[in-house]
């Protein structure tokens, strides 16, 4: 039980810190509760100062200097209706300004089910000035008419970097049809 729940704290954390990084408005933040206090287990380590599962993997993630942020929403869809992707690149000054193009693809158990290949800038800063923290890449509605299962959006940058946070899993269901005896 501690110990899943310490994984289900690591991925909570990863779906935390995914969102903080996107956004690039931010200019820090702090990774506070190094250890946990009071029993209420929002530490990284626990009360015997061992390492959660999957907390230093998660923290290696979320602050790699360029990283992908992917986002699907809602994170469990259904098969022939529409959901929104969406990408932004987290960058602390590692690719220059400039142009860029990435793949964005969706794999599943049938294989590539969808891709875009897009290009985005980088914008030059003001002089004396940092560059953004954060870039939004691409965001779309689309719709998959595909086998429930798993999917991964990935993200590939063709060149200037290898960002970490490249893939993000989601779940696709078959719709339901309403019964004829069911109450709307």
């Amino acid at each position: 039980f501690f110990a899943e729940s310490h994984r289900t704290m690591a991925k909570i954390r990863w779906i935390g810190g995914n969102a903080l990084r996107a956004n690039p408005n931010l200019i820090g933040h702090c990774v506070c509760g190094i250890a946990d206090s009071d029993f209420n287990g929002i530490g990284l380590i626990n009360n015997f100062r061992e390492l959660k599962p999957g907390v230093v993997d998660v923290i290696a993630d979320t602050q790699a200097p360029l990283r992908w942020c992917l986002f699907v929403e809602p994170g469990h869809v259904y098969a022939g209706r529409e959901f929104t992707i969406e990408a932004t690149l987290a960058t602390e000054d590692v690719l220059k300004p400039g142009t860029y193009a990435v793949d964005f693809r969706i794999f599943g158990e049938p294989g590539a089910v969808w891709e875009k290949h897009v290009t985005f800038s980088i914008p030059q800063p003001p002089k004396g000035s940092d560059g953004p923290l954060a870039v939004n890449v691409f965001r779309e509605s689309i719709t998959l008419n595909v086998p429930p299962g798993v999917y991964e959006f990935t993200a590939s940058l063709e060149q200037g970097g290898a960002p970490a946070g490249a893939r993000r899993k989601f779940y696709v269901s078959a719709p339901v049809a309403a019964s004829k005896d069911e109450v709307t």
